[in-house]
């Protein structure tokens, strides 16, 4: 997911290969995608994979917060129009909201708050 190639992962979830899966730090697929810019394999993960929209990582990060942090407001769209929860806290106490503020991601916020999360 993190380089990029849509063919590769859907080549590899031809073969069964688990969505589920997570990192050492508890980061699934989808949020490695997010925070790689990776619109399409999103979109495929999302729409045609059906991954699971809310699981965070061990830090209490979900996919809409890695692409707030990567200030990316195609990404952050997407995860919002599928119901990515706009008011999870990391393990910080931060949510998508103050993570666009702190990274100084504005049309990010600028979504968020029109989808009235605080």
């Amino acid at each position: 997911a993190a380089s990029g190639h849509l063919a590769v992962v859907e080549g590899l979830l031809s073969f069964d290969a688990k969505l589920d899966v997570q990192t050492r730090t508890g980061k699934n697929v989808l949020i490695l995608a997010a925070t790689f810019g990776r619109l399409e394999i999103c979109k495929y993960l999302i729409e045609e994979r059906r991954v699971r929209i809310d699981t965070q990582d061990n830090e209490g990060f979900n996919a809409l917060s890695a692409a707030v942090v990567s200030d990316d407001s195609s990404i952050c769209a997407l995860m919002i129009k599928h119901g990515c929860p706009i008011e999870a806290h990391t393990t910080r106490g931060e949510t998508p909201l103050i993570l666009a503020a702190r990274h100084h991601a504005a049309e990010c916020a600028k979504l968020l708050i029109q989808a009235n999360a605080n």
